[in-house]
């Protein structure tokens, strides 16, 4: 199964399948060799591909996002004028709701145009069956992200990014991550 990430070839390992590390521009080559059976992707990013002429169903299951980070120095940061940095303060948030609301109605858009169903927007339409995940699914990630994707992630990343995960995304799933002593 094609992967982009680490974490994603955890996850696929845990299901029993073998990841196959695959650039984005190496996807549809890969699926015609044989190489690969299957592709994780973005819905609209896999329909511009072409995967629904390739493949028959596309499985829902959000597993991993792209991120996207604004940071500054401390020292730059304070080195603007007051005024920009309360533009900054304002308006990065708003940008970060737009980001967002793109992303799921891309996500959205890229199931209907796999699907073919009406709500697409672009020239060329798929056919391809899309398939929910059931409740049964949803609970095998989660156990999943908590026994192999959380423990490999930490075992690359460390003490350090433990303690980050518990202070951020940790609270926000319900999940902490076991601190190192």
């Amino acid at each position: 199964m094609r992967v982009s990430s680490a974490t994603q070839a955890d996850f696929i390992r845990a299901l029993g399948a073998t990841p196959v590390y695959t650039e984005f521009a190496e996807i549809v080559p890969n699926l015609r060799s044989g190489n690969t059976d299957c592709a994780i992707t973005g819905t609209m990013s896999g329909h511009t591909l072409g995967l629904h002429a390739l493949t028959s169903a596309l499985y829902t299951m959000p597993l991993s996002w792209g991120l996207a980070v604004f940071a500054a120095n401390r020292e730059s940061l304070e080195a603007l004028p007051p005024d920009l940095r309360a533009v900054l303060r304002q308006e990065l948030p708003k940008l970060e709701a737009a980001v967002w609301a793109e992303s799921e109605r891309e996500t959205t858009e890229g199931i209907a145009c796999n699907t073919g169903a009406d709500a697409c927007s672009k020239p060329v339409r798929g056919r391809m069956t899309a398939v929910a995940p059931t409740p049964q699914d949803d609970v095998r990630r989660r156990e999943i992200l908590a026994t192999r994707v959380l423990p490999a992630w930490l075992q690359r990343c460390g003490p350090v990014c433990a303690q980050v995960w518990n202070d951020t995304v940790g609270p926000v799933v319900g999940l902490r991550a076991p601190l190192s002593r």
